[in-house]
């Protein structure tokens, strides 16, 4: 679970960088919420406990 976040962070901050790169003045938004957790909430171990997705 530890790789699948830094993994996502990394790419997002790859993302922004070039999008700075691009058009500098570009104001960026970041929304919603990146699908790296299972839905059910298995899988997490102790440290993250989550309740299944409704």
């Amino acid at each position: 679970m530890e790789r699948k976040i830094e993994a996502a962070g990394e790419r997002l901050a790859c993302a922004l960088t070039e999008s700075n790169r691009r058009a500098p003045q570009a104001r960026v938004c970041v929304v919603g919420c990146p699908a790296i957790l299972p839905a059910d909430g298995t899988g997490c171990g102790g440290d993250l406990p989550l309740a299944p997705a409704t």
